[in-house]
């Protein structure tokens, strides 16, 4: 599943991120990595963009970004 793809409240450990070297990097530091968890909390009126939680941060990326990380619901 994708990241784009969660309902909100739904908590999900990232599987695979297909970006560049530097995107990946960005998210790193902003706490989305392989193996971290994510938490959907809310999409704006028109789906886009939509704000997630992860490792103590709150943080928003557009939908085509979501759509990179691959995740896998628990």
């Amino acid at each position: 599943m994708k990241a784009s793809e969660m309902r909100e409240g739904q908590r999900a450990i990232i599987q695979h991120i297909e970006m560049s070297k530097t995107d990946k990097k960005r998210l790193f530091y902003l706490g989305i990595y392989e193996g971290g968890v994510l938490t959907m909390l809310q999409k704006a009126p028109m789906k886009d963009p939509i704000l997630y939680f992860a490792q103590g941060n709150q943080l928003i990326l557009r939908k085509k970004d979501a759509q990179n990380i691959q995740v896998e619901v628990i």
